[in-house]
């Protein structure tokens, strides 16, 4: 697909091989403080689910599959407004995710070049 491989940095390789996920992108910090704040995990289970969202987007599923895991886990939104904030989280990380099918770029990155 006319896309060249992302080689990533030490430090990104030895986030992912210790974390699981970029646990350092904005994005996911975001995500990760949803969890903790708005959802009232504890630590080990918001990094849980923020491995969760990571391999998902990583292996190309959609953001929806997420919500779908997380419903059948019992994680319920208190209300409308939470849900709503969840899905931009959830897609801003999404977007945010190096994915296999695009050579380990984001979809942002991808975005980015084609504008240029």
């Amino acid at each position: 697909m006319d896309k060249e491989f992302y080689i990533p940095s030490v430090q990104q390789i030895e986030e992912i091989c210790g974390i699981g996920y970029a646990a350092s992108s904005l994005a996911y910090k975001k995500l990760e403080n949803f969890f903790l704040r708005k959802m009232d995990m504890t630590y080990e289970h918001a990094v849980t689910w923020c491995l969760q969202v990571w391999a998902n987007s990583y292996e190309g599923e959609s953001p929806a599959e997420v919500m779908n895991k997380m419903s059948e886990a019992g994680i319920a939104f208190e209300c409308e407004k939470q849900m709503n904030e969840f899905a931009g989280l959830l897609m801003d990380a999404h977007n945010d995710t190096r994915m296999k099918e695009n050579r380990g770029h984001t979809p942002n990155e991808l975005t980015r070049k084609e504008k240029i």
